[in-house]
This record gives structure tokens, sequence and C-alpha cells, in this order.
């Protein structure tokens, strides 16, 4: 027998990677679209596996770090427009009206 290449209905990515019988292999672009790889003549254990890129983690640190920054925002924005409200002001005005009071008696 001779070799063969065995084609899979998944589309080719360049992260795709490949392990004959535990070995690394090459995977190969078959039909233009799709995953392969070159097999000797015999029974094989193949394993394909697709390795996230680096730029993926980048992209979720990226994300985090933004939502992150949004929520201490947006915390920070409520929290001054309730200490800004009518009713707060009022407190406010009380409590310096109390304090001037004691100070004077």
């Amino acid at each position: 027998m001779q070799p063969v290449v065995l084609t899979i209905a998944e589309s080719w990515y360049p992260h795709w990677r490949v392990e004959i019988d535990d070995q690394p292999g090459e995977v190969l672009r078959v039909n233009w679209a799709l995953l392969g790889v070159r097999l000797d003549a015999g029974m094989h254990r193949i394993r394909f596996y697709y390795q996230r890129p680096w730029y993926l983690h980048l992209g979720y640190g990226i994300t985090l770090l933004t939502v992150l920054s949004l929520m201490l925002w947006a915390a920070r924005y409520l929290a001054k427009r309730v200490s800004r409200s009518p009713g707060a002001e009022m407190e406010r005005i009380k409590k310096e009206a109390l304090d001037s009071l004691r100070r004077d008696s």
C-alpha cells in the first residue's frame, strides 16, 4: 500500500495541529479549505486539536480590563450623583446647621 492523504471535513486554519500515533505531524490544506494529513500505510491513531493563538488571550485581558474600568467609572459616577441629589444636599445643610448650633451654645 502507498501513503494516502486523510481529508477531514473541517475548515482549515493555521492554528490546527495534528498528532499521528502520539507524534506531531503536519496539517495539510486540502482542496483549499479542508484539513488533511499525510499517512503511511497501516493503522494509525490520529488526533486533531486547535491551539488558541496568543492574541486571543491578549484580547481576553484587554476585555477584562475594559469591563473593570467601566464598572469602576460607573460606581464613582453613581456615588457622586447620589451625594449631589437634593435629599443628600438637604441632609448636608441640616448637619451643618446642627453643628453650628452646637458650637454656638
